[in-house]
């Protein structure tokens, strides 16, 4: 049972690991364009 548990922990922490990798490239676009969009369009232009 020791290998076969070994394999579930590996495969179980990258998928965390590929998770999180997703989650920074995703706050980091959606930062991107919330800056990109606030200086496109100004709050105080009108």
């Amino acid at each position: 049972m020791g290998p076969i548990r070994d394999v579930l922990t590996n495969n179980a922490s990258a998928d965390l690991l590929s998770v999180q990798h997703l989650e920074l490239i995703f706050g980091a676009s959606v930062s991107y364009e919330s800056q990109r969009g606030r200086t496109e369009n100004p709050p105080n232009a009108s």
